[in-house]
């Protein structure tokens, strides 16, 4: 995995070994955190990893200065809310929901969501739950 082995074991997300996958990643694409407008996450909705998950996201853009789009810019979501997990084939289906979100320049619900986590806190940063289908530039820096 890209996150370097860098957690408690392979069921166990660690959070320093995904912040630097995303600011990795970032910088590989060339391209700031505040130009993000969608983030497909793993989100297995367990008590731990998705608390994790959004910890290091949020410390990779703040790494990288993020802020100026101001709070909530950037949409998160994950296809398991429309499919379960996939298990081997989870990864895949993030991806094929990603491209047609950006086919169709649409950012689509996160179907099934109800309440975060409690381990989760959006409150300040970048990151909103999306909810609604909406135009992909609606939550696009400007």
């Amino acid at each position: 995995t890209n996150d370097g082995a860098r957690r408690a074991g392979y069921s166990a997300p660690g959070i320093s070994g995904q912040r630097e996958a995303v600011t990795s990643a970032l910088r590989m694409a060339g391209v700031t955190a505040d130009a993000m407008g969608y983030v497909e996450c793993h989100a297995t909705a367990t008590l731990v990893g998705d608390g994790i998950e959004l910890r290091a996201l949020t410390e990779a853009y703040a790494a990288q200065g993020s802020g100026a789009s101001g709070e909530g810019y950037c949409a998160i979501g994950s296809v398991k809310g429309n499919i379960g997990h996939a298990n081997a084939a989870a990864g895949i289906t993030g991806l094929i929901k990603a491209a047609m979100c950006i086919s169709q320049a649409t950012l689509v619900p996160t179907a099934n969501f109800n309440k975060l986590n409690d381990k989760v806190q959006l409150a300040g940063g970048p990151f909103a739950v999306n909810g609604v289908l909406c135009p992909w530039s609606r939550l696009a820096p400007a």
